[in-house]
């Protein structure tokens, strides 16, 4: 079914979601993978474990910062899920009133 308005997701907005959920799991990564590194090598001290971490955590990071930007572009073209509708026109989904509820 043709839609009246088509949602258009800039390669900025995609490239700032990408960068964002990349930060928060590098973070997360380095403290797991430091941790885990620590575990199986006792020998090495804190900071040499945490900081080969960070290296490897680094690595696979950017190279998934890369594969998640090119996929969150391959989505903008889907339009599965996606709702638009008019403003102050009902939503099919919710069969409310944009204005009392917001909308999926």
């Amino acid at each position: 079914m043709p839609s009246k308005y088509k949602i258009h997701e800039s390669r900025k907005r995609s490239l700032f979601k990408t960068i964002g959920v990349r930060i928060i799991e590098l973070a997360g990564d380095t403290f797991i993978i430091g941790f885990l590194l620590n575990l199986l090598n006792p020998e090495r001290t804190l900071i040499e474990n945490y900081g080969l971490g960070f290296v490897i955590t680094l690595i696979v990071d950017l190279v998934c910062l890369v594969l998640t930007y090119l996929w969150e572009r391959i989505w903008t073209r889907i339009e599965y899920g996606r709702r638009v509708h008019e403003k102050g026109q009902p939503c099919e989904e919710c069969n409310e009133d944009e204005k009392d509820r917001s909308c999926h």
